[in-house]
């Protein structure tokens, strides 16, 4: 009787595709099974058919639980079984990165870091050096080594924080322009992860437009440009700027829950109580527009899930209900004709509500499983071939929906979304567009990175 050896390449080809689903080792059993199946119709060694078909579906069920991806608007990424693979959302066929192989993955705003056994790796967007590899190249299209081993890294705009493996302080790179980055004595572009001094105890973070805010077990830490979002930190004779990570007062003790900062304002939720500073010329902080400026954390009047700021515009969930207000210059928020608008609930399409998506100027919301947008349209960015200024709830396509929505906001339990970044899982429930926050980042660049990985 003849021999035959059932075996698979551990190595996976550069490119493969099999109906949208991503290449694993198990699909290189699927030529071993069906030969198998073939001479097992012709009564030889009928007994490996179930042999091969139980180690394909065992494989297989290990590779769905272990996906972990991180979506942009042009490219999807994802890690299982130690292994990068990456696609754009118009392909099916995902090409593997060559990297040793990984143990964790980090990704937002069109930056990937990963770690293997005993280095980190980063691509995608470099703005300001903020992956950290020693290079102010916009684009970084093929993995680069970050001189560090994390256990942790935290991705924003302007900056990356690393949490060392060993422990100790954490480490920054990116812009330190205003002191973000918790060292005087660094220069304003750090292109390569140095330690900030006396944030061993810092659990997490939130940054934008300049400032740093550090989560603590109780309570939490600042530095950066506090002068138009925390005036009552400065002291007098002292600018704007905090080059130190200093404790941030507020007027109850607890665990902060959300941070959510714009250029012009900052909020802190603390379970189901928030506290608003900064600019507050549109009524966008939820207080009495009289009041312009609001220099110390003022606890709002009303109780607070969830937040998103992007200025200068503000959206709460508060008891189940979506509450906006800020500027209405577009009609974004309601179409009432008022220029500045007073917290109001929001008016959408009939439907249930699940997620609430603002941008720069125009909001998207996700109703039943279409997506709506009203506000500035210039340039078509939310619907081509249409007016200026969209006044009215209209649908959206995929495409601009991943263009336009900047922060993000739960409104029913269908989703996890970190107010300011987007994370694997959240999207499952919703149909298949990706929001992510890359309003600083062009589409092209993406498709850039993603040529260069798929040619390189």
């Amino acid at each position: 009787m003849k021999e035959i050896t059932a075996s698979y390449d551990r190595d996976v080809s550069s490119t493969v595709g099999l109906d949208g689903r991503l290449p694993n080792r198990v699909f290189t059993l699927i030529p071993s099974t069906i030969v198998a199946v073939l001479l097992a119709r012709e009564g030889i060694e009928a007994r490996l058919t179930p042999f091969l078909c139980k180690k394909f579906m065992l494989a297989w069920n290990s590779f769905q639980a272990e996906r972990e991806t991180f979506q942009s608007p042009v490219v999807e990424v994802t890690h299982s079984n130690g292994r990068v693979f990456h696609r754009t959302r118009a392909s099916p066929v995902w090409h593997r990165i060559r990297l040793p192989p990984v143990q964790q993955m980090w990704g937002g705003w069109g930056s990937w870091f990963v770690a293997t056994d005993r280095r980190c790796y980063a691509w995608g967007i470099n703005s300001f050096g903020r992956l950290g590899v020693n290079s102010k190249e916009q684009i970084i299209a093929q993995p680069m080594r970050v001189p560090v081993t994390p256990r942790n890294v935290q991705v924003f705009d302007e900056v990356t924080f690393f949490q060392p493996i060993r422990g100790g302080d954490w480490l920054g790179a990116g812009w330190n322009e205003y002191g973000q980055l918790a060292d005087k004595g660094r220069p304003s572009v750090c292109s390569i992860p140095t330690p900030m001094p006396n944030s061993t105890n810092v659990l997490s973070w939130a940054s934008e437009s300049g400032l740093t805010v550090g989560l603590l077990t109780t309570g939490a830490v600042v530095c950066g440009d506090i002068e138009e979002r925390l005036p009552g930190l400065r002291q007098q004779g002292q600018s704007g700027v905090l080059h130190t990570l200093t404790t941030l007062p507020l007027p109850v003790e607890g665990t902060v829950d959300q941070v959510a900062i714009s250029s012009s304002a900052v909020f802190i939720r603390l379970g189901s109580r928030c506290f608003a500073s900064g600019w507050n010329g549109y009524g966008q902080l939820g207080l009495d527009p009289s009041v312009s400026n609001v220099t110390w954390p003022t606890e709002l009047p009303f109780p607070v899930t969830d937040i998103a700021t992007f200025t200068p515009n503000t959206v709460f969930v508060s008891n189940g209900r979506v509450l906006v207000c800020g500027n209405n210059e577009y009609n974004q928020l309601s179409d009432c004709g008022a220029t500045s608008l007073a917290l109001t609930p929001l008016a959408t399409p009939e439907g249930p509500l699940a997620v609430v998506a603002l941008g720069s100027l125009c909001l998207l919301a996700l109703v039943g499983d279409v997506w709506c947008g009203r506000g500035m349209n210039s340039d078509g960015r939310l619907l081509a071939k249409s007016d200026d200024v969209l006044s009215e709830w209209a649908p959206l396509p995929a495409r601009a929906v991943c263009r336009s929505s900047n922060r993000l906001v739960q409104v029913t339990p269908v989703s996890v979304i970190c107010n300011g970044d987007c994370h694997t899982g959240w999207l499952d429930p919703l149909p298949s567009v990706v929001l992510a926050p890359h309003s600083y980042t062009r589409m092209s660049d993406l498709e850039a990175i993603n040529e260069s990985l798929c040619c390189g």
